[in-house]
């Protein structure tokens, strides 16, 4: 009899330690969910930049004066705009190509980073310049870019506006293409002399998913669009072990 209760009391005891040990497991992953909830939201409003900081350096023209936005971080030596969509962001440049991967606007630490200049280009002085931005959520930072593999997307999105120190320049959507990481020659800017865009548009007028609809891939192959100032707005893919998406416009005039 007494062995009997014995064991029934060993039963409840190890019956209730494993109640207890599921609680605390349950607890364990339910901590886990909220805060993976709670960092992604916040790694999303990272993403986005306050209405303020571009209203309070906008200068003449409605565009904003970068002299002012330097005030907060040197490094800002732009502010990229595409019109009607999220990419609205001030552009920054350091020394190195990893920076801006996990620091914000203000040089802050942020999983988001900020749309940075390729360390290599003279910014906007060369005819070739490459700025890269983290492809987010919710089309925050080049998340957006992606929707230039619509054809009917691309029409109604062609304009944007780059500003500088020396100006506000027209930009003008050519192509949206998907390049392979090991194959496309668009990150060899050592190898990308100026004067030499004839060969890097038709390298991706070939494989473009989506071309603005007032050239062909034959008009991006003439000799004149050699002399034309290009952007080239580079992104992950989805599959970001082996592709990048990249939307490449034209620089025009100041507007």
């Amino acid at each position: 009899m007494k062995r009997e209760r014995r064991i029934i009391v060993l039963q409840n005891v190890i019956e209730r330690t494993l109640n207890i040990v599921l609680l605390i497991i349950s607890l364990f992953f339910l901590c886990i969910g909220v805060y993976a909830l709670v960092d992604h939201r916040l790694v999303i409003k990272n993403a986005e930049i306050p209405d303020g900081f571009k209203q309070s350096a906008i200068a003449d023209k409605q565009y904003p004066d970068i002299k002012k936005l330097q005030k907060t971080n040197q490094d800002i030596v732009a502010w990229l705009t595409l019109n009607d969509t999220l990419v609205d962001y001030p552009v920054t440049q350091a020394t190195d190509n990893v920076k801006y991967l996990s620091k914000d606007y203000k040089s802050e630490y942020s999983l988001a980073g900020n749309p940075f200049v390729d360390y290599r280009n003279n910014f906007l002085e060369d005819d070739f310049t490459v700025i890269y931005g983290h492809r987010m959520n919710q089309k925050k930072m080049f998340g957006s870019l992606i929707e230039y593999n619509n054809a009917s997307y691309m029409q109604k999105h062609l304009t944007g506006s780059i500003t500088t120190m020396n100006g506000t320049y027209s930009l003008e959507a050519l192509l949206y293409s998907v390049e392979s990481i090991k194959q496309t020659k668009v990150y060899d800017l050592a190898e990308i002399s100026n004067n030499n865009n004839v060969a890097l548009l038709k390298a991706l007028s070939k494989n473009a998913v989506t071309i603005n609809g007032k050239y062909s891939r034959d008009d991006l192959k003439k000799p004149e669009v050699g002399q034309w100032k290009l952007l080239l707005l580079s992104t992950c893919d989805k599959d970001s072990q082996h592709y990048r998406d990249v939307l490449l416009l034209r620089i025009g005039d100041e507007v």
